[in-house]
């Protein structure tokens, strides 16, 4: 073995240590600068933030059978303040369990995850981002969720239900602060979610979503949401595929009746070289309200509420929504990425 044949094999194994444990740790350092960022405008106090950012984490998971497992992180993630002035200059937050869930497969085929858990369905673009105020620091949803792989169909079943809490340690205790808010509102809901990828190189998806909002903070929504939709992505060549997804919507939001729809699309070549790089070219149709009416049209992105396309646009119409809050939108060009 080589050198790093070797380095390779040692970490491995520290990793996974026994057959039925494993664990692993990370430390993301990230330093944000934003002058008029959020404000748009130099001559108000506080249009400068500048800040980094340390997250802490460490996971593992116990698995004594290939039926049963328990997996759990623990999070914290604190900040420096350079600017404004008004920040503390360490910011120690607060630490937390953004996984702690027990996984059961009953019967071939079935998965059940119970508990706090990392949820990502299709892109991410409604369901990815169950605490939107925490800055990245987690994803996470307290949620159970049932999967089934029929495979004889190529088909898999996603039954979800959903239960958010605006306050962090409303079932899990937090570490040090426990004061700050992880969504505006409490939020519950229901999702099934079916793929079918039996036609070779297309996957075919569709939803419907339940959200029932109940408001705690200032900002936060009141109401039902209803969200059908499908999801289409096609590998024409091993350098060329398509994506693209619709989405419906009906129900009632702070008190108006809504009606509103989305769409998001991708063409993407990937160059299949050494650098695993690639160009795409975007399209995003979030329909918006129009005032004077009773009647509300802007889409809701459910827990699509994450930088999508834009680090520092999420910053940027906070004001007119809320943080990471997309509606009103129509978003097209092109674009690269190493991935």
């Amino acid at each position: 073995l080589d050198a790093g044949d070797a380095n390779e094999q040692w970490f491995d194994h520290a990793k996974h240590p026994t057959n039925w444990l494993t664990w692993g740790a990370d430390e993301r350092i990230r330093w944000e600068y934003l002058d008029n960022g959020i404000t748009l405008n130099e001559h108000i106090p506080g249009h400068v933030l500048n800040f980094q950012r340390y997250r802490s984490r460490v996971w593992t998971t116990v698995a004594p059978c290939k039926e049963f497992e328990v997996g759990a992180r623990l999070t914290w993630e604190g900040r420096h303040w350079c600017a404004p002035s008004s920040k503390p200059e360490w910011d120690w937050a607060q630490g937390f369990f953004d996984n702690l869930y027990a996984k059961v497969r009953p019967i071939p085929n079935l998965t059940l995850t119970i508990g706090r858990q990392d949820i990502i369905m299709g892109d991410g673009w409604l369901i990815l981002e169950g605490a939107p105020l925490d800055g990245s620091s987690s994803i996470y949803f307290d949620a159970m969720r049932a999967t089934y792989a029929a495979k004889e169909i190529n088909t898999t079943v996603d039954a979800i239900f959903i239960q958010q809490w605006s306050s962090p340690d409303m079932w899990l205790p937090t570490m040090n602060d426990t004061d700050r808010a992880q969504i505006e509102q409490n939020e519950r809901g229901a999702v099934l979610y079916v793929t079918n990828k039996s036609i070779q190189n297309l996957e075919a998806s569709g939803y419907f979503i339940y959200k029932n909002d109940e408001k705690v903070l200032a900002n936060g929504d009141q109401g039902d949401i209803y969200t059908p939709g499908f999801r289409l992505s096609e590998q024409f060549t091993p350098n060329f595929g398509v994506r693209a997804e619709v989405a419906g919507q009906w129900g009632e939001r702070n008190g108006h009746p809504l009606c509103a729809w989305g769409t998001n699309s991708r063409a993407t070549y990937a160059f299949n070289d050494t650098w695993n790089d690639q160009v795409f070219f975007n399209f995003e149709y979030l329909s918006g309200d129009k005032p004077g009416t009773d009647k509300n049209e802007a889409f809701d992105p459910l827990w699509g509420r994450w930088p999508q396309f834009s680090e520092l646009y999420v910053y940027t119409y906070a004001g007119e929504t809320r943080i990471a809050e997309t509606t009103n939108l129509i978003r097209f060009g092109p674009g690269y990425m190493v991935c």
